[in-house]
């Protein structure tokens, strides 16, 4: 996506139904090992702070650096 559309800002956002098996996060384990790999993976799309709370937690809250979406923050979390 980065290689494609470089300019169009990606939004990630995991489902409870991303992982196989379903529900294998946990969401309050500061190892989920399912969390860290899905949010190394994640940080091109996400500030430091953002990855970081992820990685944590699995929702992340973060302002767009995009020259047509200014002031605009995202708060991303599982539903």
């Amino acid at each position: 996506m980065q290689e494609h559309i470089p300019d169009i800002p990606v939004l990630p956002v995991p489902g409870n139904h991303e992982y196989f098996p379903v529900s294998v996060s946990e969401f309050n384990d500061d190892n989920d090992i399912v969390l860290h790999t899905i949010g190394e993976d994640w940080k091109p799309w996400l500030t430091k702070e953002a990855a970081e709370s992820f990685i944590l937690k699995g929702y992340y809250s973060m302002l767009l650096n995009h020259p047509k979406l200014k002031n605009t923050r995202v708060i991303g979390m599982n539903t």
